[in-house]
């Protein structure tokens, strides 16, 4: 489930995002973190495997992409 938890560590963490294997994604994609330096933004992203991220229409799984402030 998404929310904020702690590790094992006992470190604060915020899940965004979890795969259900029984989805008609299969529990396959990929993740890519797009950072901003100039702006200290960081863009996160989530897309299933057969998306060609080529295309104009190529579109990541609901949701997504987010962006937050690293500051």
């Amino acid at each position: 489930m998404t929310g904020d938890y702690l590790d094992g560590f006992n470190n604060k963490i915020s899940m965004y995002a979890y795969v259900n294997p029984e989805s008609s994604s299969k529990g396959g994609g990929y993740g890519l973190i797009r950072l901003n330096t100039k702006s200290h933004d960081s863009t996160f992203e989530c897309w299933p495997r057969y998306i060609d991220v080529t295309q104009p229409d190529a579109q990541q799984f609901e949701g997504w992409p987010m962006t937050v402030d690293i500051k």
